[in-house]
């Protein structure tokens, strides 16, 4: 073991705290303040003492000597080399990106769009320029530094899951206990404000977001530790490899401490702005340009928009940071809860009292923020029949008249599920799946409960609730067939294998998801409220709740906002459709489509009778929201069976988003004609030995012969407006056939049915 080297005498801090908490350790450890490791990590926690050797050089305007410092090492030993600061971005790839084994916070990161060693770049942006201390220690703490302590704690469970041995890892070092000794470093003080280590830099901007006591943890750095001390007691205490449960607890540990990076990455954001915009300067410009960087794979995992919003308010100079500011502070607010995963009180989504204001000598000058008036939680107080009601904020054009929030926020995981596959991280995209990450249920004090999440919905008991969750399982055989074929996508099982193409496992994974699974799940919450109604319990739905409104929300999804969003769920799939098809007033009494726009018609009229307790009413509405619902279903399967049969797009990709379209309302066509089911199976499906076989003429055919059954006109889906460029064009959208499949008996069979079912679910009384 390497002796800790003591301090040079000539060395320059940026305040005075940081050469008395510098000069206080000059021997190993292996307790981080009120954290003490239980395996030797003191070489790890000499890591910071390369920090103060880097500052020095700065402080002497020896860039040269504090970039080889960085790139070479100097006081943190390995077994056989010298630990850099460097490798902990050049050599993040190699071990946070696996085959079997993939970090979240990696991943999400090249997902949008970093290279490898971004962190590393940003450092060297310094180094080759004019470095400060302060640049590059946010460079370093917040890009190096922080990814490669989350890199520490993954692999952490990854040996306590995989061999059960919490020390495999370089001779007997635990990796949760070298996480800490990277963030806090060896000579690290509570509460103490220092440059050399991210616990240290958090305790720099702390005074100005809440009130500190000298030699105690902000609030943050609380509680972080806190949560290492959680997962090392889970550790310590394993005896042979950890369950599944244990596993799924320091998994939650490990991205709460995520947020609370997060957290502390948005507070120096805020800080470096005031600052910046007080008093401008090149070091000031690039400190904000570094956490932009850091920051954006985070609100990138929740919402396109205000990423895009982030991203185009390019963080490069102080007078486009403050010209922009208000839309920089709205679009990250909005999505804390999905930044700063972290438990409160009990309770999630307390994001805005984590970061807190920022303030000036105890006066809030900016980024003020209450957890219950940021969207979608904005609510007001309304009167539905006859009680006084808590009301969510307005998504999409309609008006919640119950509260559903937290139910709106599912659509962010399918925005995480998208990104993280589309990435190849399918392990991390099938915990979000499985588990849950934006929307929670709360007990009925208001604490937490459980997370929400889409394997959920496919539950036999709900689903055989509703007609066409039976058709579903009379069809595949299972209630739960969806999450099956979903599942196996991300797993990559059967019928999916190694050499399944890994865009079109993502494809069908996710538009099942999205456009299958989740449909079904909407459509049951409608029926939902239906009984509701008829129980004379029309918020009796999980804390008071609404299901109408629920069913909505799971259509529309948060991020659609007023509307003029950008979803991930049916609203969105509605929107974009639209723009494949082509109408006219001759033939389709209109000119452009109006699927959405008719929902929420439907949606509203649904609404009123409910709230009028007109629950007869209601009930056919369901059936004319289900006709519309799939319409854009049917245009993507019309579409990507053209672009395959026409061998426009004959890809991978584009088999699998036909095929996926067509799995998730296969049960609706094959209970309306059991041979066109079969015609779209035999040429759809993605495994099948010779897609479009019959050509693409005779699978339209097979769809718009189910039309009338549908309750689906060709002035609903009209014309495919492709661009045929040499190939076939689309075929016309036809309502009759020769050979007419008698659709209008067919249709009043399946509404029967419907009508049947909900007799049988005691509405008898409402008909």
């Amino acid at each position: 073991t390497t002796t800790r080297k003591q301090l040079p005498s000539n060395m320059k801090f940026v305040t005075a705290s940081l050469l008395l908490s510098s000069l206080s350790v000059a021997t190993a450890t292996t307790a981080f303040m009120d954290y003490t490791a239980t395996s030797d990590v003191s070489e790890h926690g000499d890591i910071d003492l390369d920090m103060a050797s880097i500052f020095t050089h700065i402080g002497n305007s020896d860039a040269t000597s504090a970039k080889t410092v960085y790139t070479d090492g100097e006081n943190s030993a390995k077994t056989s080399s010298l630990r850099t600061l460097q490798g902990f971005s050049t050599a993040i790839d190699a071990k946070a990106w696996k085959d079997s084994y993939k970090e979240m916070a990696y991943s999400l990161a090249k997902a949008s769009g970093h290279a490898a060693d971004y962190a590393d770049a940003l450092v060297l942006e310094q180094l080759d320029g004019t470095p400060t201390q302060l640049s590059v220690a946010t460079a370093i703490n917040f890009g190096n530094t922080q990814m490669y302590t989350m890199h520490e704690l993954y692999d952490a469970i990854y040996d306590v899951s995989k061999s059960g041995d919490a020390y495999d890892n370089d001779g007997g070092v635990k990796a949760w206990d070298e996480a800490v000794a990277f963030y806090a470093g060896g000579a690290q003080s509570a509460g103490v404000a220092r440059l050399h280590s991210m616990y240290g830099m958090i305790e720099e901007v702390a005074p100005h977001f809440e009130t500190v006591v000298s030699g105690e943890h902000s609030s943050i750095n609380s509680m972080i530790m806190t949560l290492f001390k959680e997962g090392q007691t889970i550790i310590d205490a394993l005896t042979t490899t950890a369950t599944d449960d244990e596993v799924a607890s320091l998994f939650e540990i490990t991205e709460q401490l995520h947020g609370l990076f997060t957290a502390a990455n948005i507070r120096w954001l805020i800080y470096s702005h005031k600052n910046a915009a007080v008093n401008p300067t090149a070091d000031k410009a690039a400190v904000l340009k570094i956490l932009g960087n850091v920051i954006y794979p985070e609100i990138n995992a929740c919402s396109k928009d205000d990423a895009s919003t982030f991203l185009a308010n390019t963080i490069t100079t102080p007078g486009d940071v403050s010209d922009n500011w208000s839309d920089i502070m709205t679009a990250l607010q909005e999505n804390y809860h999905c930044m700063i995963r972290v438990k409160k009180s009990n309770r999630f989504h307390q994001s805005c009292s984590i970061v807190g204001d920022y303030s000036e000598s105890g006066s809030v000058v900016q980024a003020t923020c209450v957890d219950d008036d940021v969207y979608p939680y904005e609510s007001t107080q309304a009167t539905v029949s006859g009680e006084t009601v808590t009301v969510s904020k307005e998504v999409a054009g309609y008006t919640p008249r119950s509260d559903v929030a937290k139910h709106a926020l599912l659509d962010k995981d399918m925005r995480r599920i998208g990104l993280l596959a589309g990435e190849g991280d399918f392990i991390n995209a099938k915990l979000i799946y499985t588990g849950g990450w934006n929307s929670w249920k709360e007990n009925d004090d208001g604490t937490f409960k459980s997370w929400r999440n889409y394997q959920g919905f496919a539950s036999s008991s709900k689903l055989a609730l509703f007609q066409e969750g039976q058709d579903l399982n009379d069809y595949y055989g299972s209630y739960t067939a969806l999450d099956t074929f979903i599942s196996a996508a991300l797993d990559g099982t059967t019928p999916f294998d190694a050499d399944t193409d890994a865009t079109a496992r993502k494809e069908m994974a996710g538009k099942t998801l999205q456009f299958g699974l989740n449909l079904y799940y909407v459509i049951r919450e409608f029926y939902d409220a239906i009984d509701d109604c008829t129980a004379e319990s029309l918020t009796n739905n999980y804390g008071n709740v609404h299901a109408w409104d629920e069913g909505v929300m799971f259509w529309a999804g948060s991020l659609e906002k007023d509307g003029s969003g950008s979803g991930e769920l049916l609203h969105m799939l509605g929107e974009k459709r639209a723009g494949n098809y082509d109408y006219t007033s001759s033939d389709h009494g209109k000119t452009a489509s109006t699927v959405n726009a008719d929902l929420m018609a439907l949606f509203l009229a649904g609404e009123a009778h409910l709230v009028a307790g007109e629950c007869g009413k209601a009930l056919p509405i369901v059936d004319d929201i289900i006709s519309k619902m799939i319409v854009p279903v049917i245009q993507g399967a019309q579409r990507y069976a053209w672009k395959v049969g026409s061998g426009a797009s004959a890809t991978a990709k584009s088999r699998a988003e036909g095929w996926a379209f067509a799995k998730s309302i296969l049960p609706m066509v094959a209970k309306c004609d059991a041979s066109s089911a079969d015609t779209i199976v035999k040429n759809m499906d993605y495994f099948a030995t010779e897609p479009m076989v019959d050509g693409t003429e005779a699978v339209f055919e097979a769809w718009q012969k189910t039309f009338a059954c549908l309750g689906v006109t060709c002035n609903d889906i009209g014309e495919l407006n492709e661009v045929s460029d040499g190939h076939d064009a689309p075929p016309a959208c036809k309502d009759t056939f020769t050979d007419d499949l008698g659709g209008s008996a067919a249709s009043v069979g399946v509404k029967a049915g419907a009508i049947m079912a909900a007799i049988a679910g005691g509405l008898v009384m409402m008909l």
